[in-house]
Order: structure tokens, then sequence, then C-alpha cells
């Protein structure tokens, strides 16, 4: 502790410093999204270089997330849907990461080398992805029961409903 006299507590003792909301931080590190025919279109910028990425993911990736099984686990031995099963996924499980208790995340790398960890997709939030694909008629009722039915018995199966 010192008793030296800081120049700067006035200007600081209103703020919270450098490290205080800011809506350029907010804008970077938040994820932006909309919906669209093939899945939810997600837009995220790299925490090492910055620069903005879109990446789609997919309405059968988002029916997998849905019963807490990754569309590797779901899909890959499927036949059919083992075109869904290409990116590798990870779960926070365990971890608390990013204030998300437990979600999922498609495992991709930005040009500069990250390993880019978003967008964070809970299981409890997919019912709400896959309305919009309802709605706009995206996803066939008979495909997203296809899928839904392959995620439910490999989460079964690992024990994770």
């Amino acid at each position: 502790m010192s008793d030296v006299f800081d120049g700067f507590g006035d200007v600081l003792e209103g703020t919270a410093g450098i490290f205080g909301k800011s809506e350029g931080l907010d804008a970077f590190d938040s994820v932006q999204h909309q919906y669209g025919p093939e899945g939810m279109i997600v837009q995220i910028h790299c925490e090492s270089c910055g620069k903005p990425r879109h990446m789609t993911v997919m309405w059968p990736e988002i029916c997998a997330v849905k019963f807490n099984v990754s569309p590797q686990e779901a899909y890959a031995q499927h036949p059919t849907m083992r075109q869904y099963a290409v990116v590798q996924w990870m779960s926070t499980a365990g971890a608390v990461h990013r204030g998300v208790p437990y979600a999922w995340y498609p495992q991709v790398r930005c040009r500069c080398g990250n390993t880019i960890q978003r967008p964070l997709i809970q299981p409890s939030e997919c019912d709400q992805h896959l309305a919009e694909a309802r709605r706009n008629r995206w996803l066939p009722q008979n495909a997203e029961m296809a899928f839904s039915q392959q995620a439910r018995a490999v989460a079964q199966h690992l024990g994770r409903l």
C-alpha cells in the first residue's frame, strides 16, 4: 500500500477504467446471427486478429446439440446423415466458459491460426432456433423428426438424457 497521490483518482472514480463496459468491445466480442434456409448464420470476430468470420450452423447440427450430443456423435455412423458430422464440435462440460455453464461450439480455425470458441450454443436454446426454421418452412417436419430421433437415440445410449 502506498500513500502516494493519485492524479487520476478523480477520472477513474466515475468510470470502470479501461476494463469498463464499452460499446466497441461489446460489438467485437458479440456473436451476431440471422436465420436462413441452411441454418443459423453467425458472424463472429477472431479473438486473436479481430477479423470477422461468417459461418452457418446447419439445422441438423442444432438438432443434435438440442439433445446434448455433438453432430459427430449423432450422425457420423449414419449412412445418410454423415454429411452433417464434418466439423468437430466441443462442449464446455465441467467448466464455465464465457459465463455459460454448459454449451457446445464448433471448433473452427481462423486464417491466422487461432481456434475460435464461438458461437456457444446451449441445448436449452435450440428449440428457439429450430422454431424459426419451422416457421419459415426451411426444415421439413419429417427431416427434423429424423435428425431428432437419431440424436435422441445416441444421447440415450451415452446417458445424456
